[in-house]
């Protein structure tokens, strides 16, 4: 018995010493247009099923950090389009991890534009969808959950083909 252990002791320990040595990688340094790709890519997918998992599965796919692309977020912010900050509602939904944050900054900083006493009083006979949508995502936001799924619930009985 002594000597079955002392030869699987061995094994093990010669196994253990023949590990594979990781190489380091260079670091991918991509341009604004790469990262605005990538952002519009995963907001697609959000778009579809918004959920952690699908952002970690795009991370995967993609061979992109959240943190990378938080950073260049953070720092592009002022260079991005209305459409893709009113879409950033479904990253800031997530409320995980860097990228989620930053979103959040940018996404309430951009509806923090029109003053909370201005989104009560809201044209209710207004047939634009996207400003619905809008109005839920802050409501949202603010944790009025209720009104929030009334205004989504508005956005659709307008615009029912409009999939986000």
């Amino acid at each position: 018995m002594w000597h079955w252990l002392k030869r699987w002791l061995g094994d093990l320990w010669r196994r253990w010493r023949r590990q594979p040595v990781v190489q380091r990688t260079v670091p991918v340094v991509r341009s604004d247009e790469e990262y605005l790709l990538l952002l519009t890519d995963l907001l697609e997918r959000l778009a579809i099923k918004q959920d952690y998992g699908t952002l970690e599965a795009w991370e995967i796919l993609r061979g992109v950090k959240e943190r990378e692309l938080a950073v260049w977020l953070r720092g592009a912010a002022g260079r991005i389009d209305e459409d893709l900050r009113a879409r950033l509602g479904w990253l800031a939904g997530l409320r995980r991890g860097d990228l989620a944050i930053v979103a959040e900054e940018i996404w309430r900083a951009d509806s923090a534009v029109v003053p909370e006493s201005q989104q009560n009083n809201i044209d209710i006979s207004s047939d634009d969808a996207g400003m619905w949508f809008d109005r839920g995502n802050s409501l949202f936001f603010e944790g009025r959950y209720e009104e929030a799924i009334a205004s989504y619930d508005r956005a659709v009985a307008i615009k029912p083909d409009k999939y986000d």
